[in-house]
């Protein structure tokens, strides 16, 4: 995704939280190179080598740069007016990259285009063709409607954000998406809704503007960065016993494991969370090459 910034526009942004946005994109790269390149089979079946635990590493940043980019973003937008003209952007990107990537899968792979598959380059936000597209667009737009709704509640503020977190948050990660809970339609239905992406995106919109209002009290710098840094060791320990735990078969295949290291699991976001506080809070820097490399990423 590219964000043409222009000289002024690059020395003025803040490169403590450009920095972010880099190192965001690094660990999508990596959970990328994890689900295209890397045999689960083997993984598992290795589960107690350097190379499970550098896969699960890279596994687990996937979901957890996606939420720094979606932190990132919600603080800054949190007060704004609905955003028609970055929504457009966001669909006429998606369309051109979309495009360009079938044509070359038809050109040099000779691919298979489906209707569907044509439908969805020019309409690849209603179709979902790229979730965090369609989340972020959906966001952009009625993010500011939810606020306003929101804004009116009043004293019920803190206690929506409690118990949409738990609902949104906790107890899917804690049920892995209801997954020990038995097979049951309804509670896969359920849980579909409680993890869609959208709803999480809003959530975390309305949730950082409430904390943007409320001037909560937060640790300084250093000891977020430690928090964070605790928090992203801990979801790699726990996802790594996982793995070992099927691998030995000592827990059910059926489990959803990965709810662990979700958008919405309450590790993962106080995680990038904290680590975008230790960004936002230290000494500001403007750094000319971070800045403009920090330019041509998402967010």
């Amino acid at each position: 995704w590219s964000i043409v910034m222009t000289k002024k526009d690059s020395s003025s942004r803040n490169s403590n939280i450009e920095l972010l946005r880099i190192i965001a994109i690094i660990l999508i790269t990596f959970n990328h190179i994890y689900n295209k390149g890397v045999d689960k089979s083997v993984i598992l079946g290795e589960f107690e080598s350097v190379n499970a635990a550098i896969s699960v590493f890279f596994h687990i940043g996937g979901k957890y740069g996606c939420n720094l980019f979606l932190i990132i973003s919600a603080w800054f937008l949190a007060e704004k007016k609905i955003d028609w003209k970055a929504a457009l952007k966001i669909w006429i990107q998606t369309v051109f990259y979309t495009l360009v990537l079938d044509i070359i899968s038809v050109a040099l792979f000779r691919a298979d285009l489906t209707s569907r598959d044509i439908l969805s380059i020019f309409l690849p936000l209603s179709l979902g063709t790229y979730w965090y597209s369609t989340a972020y667009a959906v966001m952009l737009i009625m993010g500011p409607i939810l606020r306003k709704l929101f804004d009116k509640c009043g004293k019920l503020k803190p206690v929506l954000i409690l118990v949409a977190g738990i609902a949104l948050s906790l107890i899917p990660t804690l049920t892995l998406e209801g997954t020990v809970l038995g097979k049951n339609r309804y509670l896969t239905l359920l849980f579909k809704v409680l993890t869609y992406p959208p709803i999480w995106f809003l959530y975390i919109y309305v949730l950082m503007g409430y904390l943007k209002t409320r001037k909560v009290k937060v640790p300084r710098p250093r000891s977020s960065l430690i928090i964070s840094i605790a928090l992203y060791i801990a979801m790699f320990l726990i996802t790594w016993r996982l793995f070992f735990g099927v691998g030995c078969g000592t827990l059910p295949e059926t489990w959803q494991f990965a709810s662990l290291r979700q958008l919405n699991s309450p590790l993962c976001f106080l995680s990038a969370y904290y680590l975008f506080i230790a960004a936002r809070d230290a000494r500001p820097a403007s750094i000319r090459w971070v800045n403009r490399i920090a330019g041509y990423t998402y967010g």
